[in-house]
């Protein structure tokens, strides 16, 4: 087998020396609160909440506004935690390892779909393997639920395509059931494997003509007990209300975006909030010419077998792009890169397909379709081993989605809190400008103004400071940190008395500010208050910090 297979083994160790740089990589983005804070993962028994709670409600910010479910999501998290605990190391590498399978699943599946040769097979696996959208879902550790999805989707199908060959009967319903074990986990994974009995039935109609409804039946249970739960655990969390069905322009951008994506890599853009700009060009209309003309080219010039291939391809990209498609009618749609992994099977398939086409028609061009293999995934290797730095650290990540959504604030308060950590003034406050200006919420602009007056008063320009603060909690005069900057402010000039009123309001927005309950116990002993002062240490004592 490996003697046959050699070209997979090459691409197994290109593509894991290509994401090695990502071993280094920090816990960035949703990895603090799902990995590095989370209590949720630190014992298993915590297991069955994954099952009665929403995915967010099982992380460090407790919060239940998103409507996600999915219990699989923290599973790996949960044994990364018990193996090598905070250490990201381990959670990076058990990912390369996830997309490592993935790929042998994408080539295994190929030849047994396409009857394609080894090199056709690993062209298709290695455009899956390399292709830069990839970058979001193999560097960052909380991307690795498409990884995850796809994983059991492919181990499903496989399961199938051995049930429908299998003559035996004992052994033909024992592969239904590791199939329909994979399809439930993937369902408990992302909502995007909600489509695959749709998929299953396009299979077995175009290859068998004959549909197996016992599977079907089964599947719409698992479906069906599936969905009850959800809505069970989520409430009225992601209603449908949340969609704008007038939004048919973003949706168009939208399609045409990840049609440019596919095509024209050349830039991956990361957007933690929904784009306020426009994110395809020029090469989305032509990426929306090509697409439909390789799919048909494929057709016309395959066989029988070879256009129902191009069928279910065409399906399987178009059924599991649906999530995507979907939030773009969202009024916070998100437009993201790891949205094409689950799709991108499909993609390989063609792939495959053209270049066993174009080798057997045009025999003496053979070298040069290899070459252009090479040259088409070299340059995929190229763009994602540059991108991979991106994921490294906060600084890095955060930097690029400043870089790529200019008009948002929320990458430039992310930058300045960086900068901040880093003790660069300078670059903290740069940046926190500019998060003053962008800000669309008085909430970025509270943050921003809180945090330029404190580096402002660190560096003793006192005035400069008050009036950054008092900016602040007049926006928001619930602001407990603004209120506790002033109270510095006026402790440091010794206004002892104002500086007792802030940290009054500070401590009366917020009872856990830890910081200013300990500098009004100091206050009040500075003004002969020392009981208050006793009193007011003994309650902050047991504030978190």
């Amino acid at each position: 087998w490996l003697r046959g297979n050699m070209s997979l083994i090459a691409l197994l160790v290109i593509t894991f020396c290509i994401y090695i740089p990502s071993l280094s990589g920090d816990f960035v983005i949703d990895d603090v609160v799902f990995i590095k804070d989370n209590p949720y993962i630190k014992d298993i028994s915590h297991v069955a909440r994954y099952f009665t709670k929403g995915l967010w409600e099982n992380s460090a910010l407790a919060v239940d506004t998103e409507a996600m479910y999915r219990p699989m999501n923290l599973v790996p998290f949960l044994l990364g935690q018990a193996l090598w605990g905070n250490n990201p190391v381990g959670y990076h590498a058990f990912l390369i390892l996830m997309h490592l399978v993935n790929i042998c699943l994408v080539y295994v599946l190929i030849r047994k779909l396409t009857r394609s040769s080894e090199v056709a097979a690993t062209l298709g696996a290695a455009v899956f393997a390399l292709h830069p959208t990839r970058v979001e879902s193999v560097a960052w550790i909380s991307g690795g639920v498409d990884p995850l999805v796809m994983l059991f989707l492919l181990s499903a199908f496989l399961a199938h395509l051995f049930f429908v060959a299998s003559c035996e009967s004992v052994k033909q319903w024992r592969y239904l059931a590791i199939s329909l074990f994979f399809f439930q986990i993937a369902l408990w994974s992302k909502e995007v494997a909600i489509i695959f009995p749709a998929l299953v039935v396009i299979y077995d109609w175009l290859f068998k003509r004959k549909i197996h409804w016992p599977v079907v039946l089964l599947q719409t249970v698992i479906v069906a007990a599936y969905l009850i739960v959800r809505s069970l655990v989520l409430g009225s969390t992601g209603k449908w209300s949340d969609l704008g069905l007038t939004h048919f322009l973003k949706v168009v951008d939208f399609g045409l975006g990840y049609g440019e994506m596919q095509l024209f890599p050349m830039q991956i853009p990361l957007y933690i909030q929904p784009p306020e700009h426009a994110v395809s060009s020029s090469l989305g209309i032509i990426s929306a010419i090509l697409i439909p003309a390789l799919l048909g080219y494929c057709w016309k010039v395959g066989d029988a077998h070879h256009k129902k291939i191009v069928i279910f391809s065409a399906g399987w990209i178009l059924g599991l792009l649906w999530p995507a498609i979907l939030l773009a009618f969202y009024t916070n749609g998100f437009y993201a890169g790891r949205f094409l992994y689950v799709p991108a099977f499909g993609a390989a398939i063609i792939i495959a397909i053209l270049y066993e086409h174009l080798n057997i028609t045009y025999p003496r061009l053979k070298v040069v379709f290899i070459l252009a293999g090479i040259s088409l995934i070299s340059f995929y290797g190229m763009i994602t081993w540059k991108d991979i730095p991106a994921w490294h650290d906060k600084g890095t990540i955060y930097g690029k989605i400043a870089k790529d959504s200019p008009e948002n604030s929320l990458g430039f308060v992310a930058m300045g809190d960086f900068y901040l950590s880093q003790e660069n003034y300078v670059a903290a406050e740069k940046n926190f400008l500019l998060a003053v200006e962008k800000a669309k919420t008085s909430q970025a602009k509270v943050s921003s103004l809180v945090n330029l007056g404190t580096i402002n008063g660190m560096n003793n320009k006192l005035a400069q400071s008050e009036i950054y603060l008092r900016e602040a909690v007049k926006i928001d005069p619930k602001s407990s940190e603004g209120w506790t900057g002033l109270g510095n402010l006026a402790q440091i000039k010794g206004e002892y008395f104002d500086a007792i009123s802030f940290y009054e309001k500070a401590i009366a927005s917020s009872s856990k500010n830890y910081e200013a309950a300990m500098n009004l116990s100091v206050v009040y002993d500075k003004t002969g208050q020392f009981q208050h002062g006793d009193l007011l240490r003994r309650q902050a004592a047991s504030i978190p910090h």
